[in-house]
């Protein structure tokens, strides 16, 4: 596998991974203010249940924690598949 397609999939296998942790819930039930908390590390989705005014149902999305997420998801599996990457390598790389 070259250094190229080794990108790829560490970049494939990031976005799959931050969207696919937008599935996964926190429920957080403040005293004035219950919501669900989707994507990790970073929230970048927010599901409002109850507020101080009464019940509701809004869904809110935040753009800067959807690209923090992700870039998050990019260095962790970049990190990761360069790693393998380097220790298939039969020769040592030199500067």
């Amino acid at each position: 596998m070259s250094l190229v397609e080794a990108t790829a999939v560490s970049i494939a296998i990031a976005v799959l991974a931050c969207l696919l942790t937008g599935l996964v819930g926190v429920e957080r039930d403040w005293p004035d203010y219950a919501h669900v908390d989707y994507g990790l590390p970073v929230p970048w989705r927010v599901h409002v249940t109850s507020t101080i005014a009464g019940p509701t149902d809004e869904i809110r999305y935040n753009i800067v924690g959807l690209v923090t997420d992700l870039a998050f998801w990019i260095i962790v599996m970049g990190s990761i598949t360069m790693s393998l990457y380097l220790m298939s390598q039969s020769a040592p790389l030199r500067f």
